[in-house]
């Protein structure tokens, strides 16, 4: 084993920083499980490299995101202040785009790449349908209703 600025620290380390992490940032579970896990990958190049044997995130208990939540409801003030500051961006081809993929949003439940990711081909004006071909999930796929 070569000579490493990566010392052979056990758990109590891993420990000690989620401690810091919890009570000195404030960082809420699924935070703290996502720096872990960031953290198991760096040790795992470490190990990769003999740099150090072992990956002491490997003991350590990594929180649940089971019970996290990660929403932020808008307020009506909040709202209208997005809407005023989008409506008056505008794209080269002066489009409203921030404002109208917003308002599908938050009209039809829509997450932002599934916006993005829609095609003309996907709008049917007649219909006032627009196709979500494609998603994280199959309830992803879906047509939205428009009125």
């Amino acid at each position: 084993m070569a000579r490493h600025p990566y010392p052979q620290s056990g758990p109590a380390k891993s420990n000690g920083y989620k401690t810091y992490r919890i009570q000195v940032n404030g960082v809420r579970d699924v935070t703290l499980r996502h720096d872990l896990h960031a953290l198991s990958l760096f040790f795992q190049y470490v190990e990769k490299m003999h740099w150090r044997e072992g990956n002491p995130v490997r003991q350590v208990t990594i929180p649940s995101d089971r019970e996290a939540v990660r929403m932020h409801p808008l307020s009506g003030e909040e709202e209208k202040a997005y809407f005023k500051a989008a409506f008056a961006i505008l794209d080269r081809k002066c489009r409203r785009n921030l404002y109208d993929v917003a308002s599908v949003i938050l009209n039809q439940g829509c997450r932002p790449e599934e916006i993005m990711a829609a095609h003309k081909c996907d709008l049917d004006v007649k219909a006032s349908t627009l196709t979500i071909p494609g998603g994280k999930s199959r309830a992803a796929r879906r047509v939205l209703h428009y009125t």
